[in-house]
């Protein structure tokens, strides 16, 4: 056997796994994500909202603050849950009345990401990092996220032209 037809069988092998490990997944986008080194956080919002899910990178101290601002005090986390429903609604932050129509609801937004974005060092990645860091500098505990959500100090998605 070549090594042309090594490498092509390799190349088959590999797509074959990919398309089981799929198509065995009901969450292929984040079973992808989190093979890139992204974490997956469960809670349950003490709003009633249902079970929160969201998807960032391990050991992100920001990411972590960002998911305690939703049960923070009453002004603060209505402030951040209407960012992440409408200008912040391409992090990805989900909510679902169940886990798994928490999950569902993740994956079908992180689906219409394109390929090349589903990686650590993606500028999609850089750009999410850059959108927690900006929650994170008007978080105030009061009204500052609002705020900032009516001055447009809070990135919406910067992958769609305006």
């Amino acid at each position: 056997m070549s090594l042309e037809e090594r490498r092509q069988m390799n190349a088959s092998l590999l797509s074959a796994t990919k398309a089981r490990e799929e198509k065995l997944s009901t969450h292929p986008t984040i079973n992808r994500f989190l093979k890139e080194g992204y974490y997956l956080k469960f809670w349950d919002d003490r709003y009633s909202a249902g079970i929160r899910v969201a998807l960032g990178r391990e050991y992100s101290k920001e990411f972590s603050d960002v998911c305690e601002l939703t049960d923070s005090g009453d002004i603060e986390a209505a402030g951040i849950s209407e960012y992440l429903l409408n200008a912040g609604s391409w992090l990805p932050f989900d909510c679902g009345l169940t886990v798994q129509d928490a999950l569902d609801s993740l994956e079908a937004k992180l689906a219409m990401l394109p390929e090349e974005y589903i990686s650590r060092s993606s500028d999609w990645a850089d750009k999410y990092d850059s959108a927690l860091n900006k929650i994170l500098e008007n978080a105030d505990g009061d009204y500052g996220i609002a705020n900032a959500i009516d001055s447009g100090k809070l990135p919406s998605n910067p992958f769609v032209q305006q």
